[in-house]
Formats: structure tokens, sequence, C-alpha cells
């Protein structure tokens, strides 16, 4: 979204990624996707709890009647502009935060207490990291935190193992373009990055590639 941060997305790149979506699959709460279903469901997650996604994505959710999650660092949320940050980048002040638990179609997540790489922590600071992230967040907001999303999708089964004990789900950061399916491991969804432009965003939903890999497998062998 529009704003500093990481991996930014224009507006009009956003509203086209969901007018693509909405006109192919079901726009569905995230315990939704590894749930059975009729139809083809795609979850929307966010990650860090950047100011931008108050000011840009909620109203573009709205318009669209579209659930998200949004995964939080209990650091920022104990103070967005503190003199140490996890990432070098504008959070949400305590009122947008406040906006955000009370709209319905958001849903907040743990991203740990200080967001960082798990795989290099021992199994005490993972503990750690995890279980306050969540602390952090239910107590300043008065929330129940039960989805947990791995900083820079680096983890290890010693962080997948916490994240199961602390959460009913939990998602990788971006990168693995796999289809979600009744099988997958709800402690570890995986995601499509969306900070690409609409067309090269496209190819990158799983459901595309799979239909013209088992096209292409039909035709040529």
């Amino acid at each position: 979204m529009n704003g500093t941060g990481w991996d930014d997305v224009p507006a009009d790149w956003f509203r086209a990624h969901l007018d693509w979506l909405h006109a192919r699959y079901d726009v569905v709460d995230l315990p939704d996707v590894i749930s059975p279903t009729t139809g083809k469901g795609v979850a929307l997650t966010f990650d860090d709890g950047l100011r931008s996604f108050h000011h840009t994505v909620l109203p573009i959710l709205r318009e669209y009647d579209a659930p998200a999650t949004v995964y939080l660092i209990g650091e920022a949320v104990l103070d967005p502009k503190g003199e140490y940050m996890p990432v070098e980048s504008d959070y949400m002040t305590r009122d947008q935060l406040t906006e955000i638990v009370d709209d319905p179609l958001v849903t907040v997540g743990n991203h740990t207490r200080s967001h960082p790489k798990l795989s290099e922590l021992d199994r005490d600071a993972i503990e750690s990291e995890i279980t306050e992230g969540k602390e952090i967040i239910e107590e300043e907001l008065g929330v129940d935190v039960d989805r947990f999303c791995y900083p820079f999708n680096d983890y290890d089964a010693t962080a997948v193992d916490v994240a199961r004990r602390h959460h009913a789900t939990a998602v990788t950061s971006g990168g693995e373009q796999r289809l979600i399916t009744s099988e997958t491991d709800p402690h570890r969804i995986p995601r499509t990055r969306g900070e690409k432009p609409p067309t090269e965003v496209r190819w990158l939903v799983p459901d595309l590639p799979t239909r013209l890999v088992g096209g292409y497998r039909r035709l040529f062998g």
C-alpha cells in the first residue's frame, strides 16, 4: 500500500487485485481456506501493522466487503514510535489499532514480539517471542489472538511447534506458490506475495499455473 514500508502496493493495484480475485474466487476469512468448501477461496493477509493498512487498505476492504487478517508486532503495538523498532516503518497508532480491531472485516494476528528470524534463536527465545507477542496484543487491544505469522518466512521445527501450541493457524511470509488443500498444515499455510503489478500477481496465484501445467501435460505428455 502507499506509505513507508516493505512491499508497498499502490491503491489502484490493490483494487485491480480484488477485482480479479472477486471474479474468480470467494474472498474468505483465513481459516476458511483450509476448510472443505464447494468453491475456491482466497484469503487476504497483511504483515507488520503499518499505517498504510489503516488509511489505504481498510477503506478498500470496506468497498469490497472483503475480510482480512493483519499481523501485528508486539513492540510496535506498545510504542509505534519507540527508539527500537524491528522494522523501520510507520506503524499504526493506538487509535488506528482500536479502529481496525472494532471492524468486523479485520482480524488481528501475532507477528512475534520483536520480528526476529526465529530459526536463529534457541527454544526459550522462540517461546518468548511468540507468546509475548500474543500476550501484548491481547492485553493492549482487548482481543483473543489465535493467528500467527512467521517473520521473514523464517522458521524451523521448534517455531512451528510453539506456534501450533499457542495458535489455531500460522502462515509463512510469502513466496511459496502452492495450492492450499484440506491436507495443508494449518501452521504452515503458504501465501502468494501481492506486491507485484496485477498482471504478474495473476501468474503467481497457484490455481492458474496448476491449470496451465496440467493442460500442457495433457497436450504434450
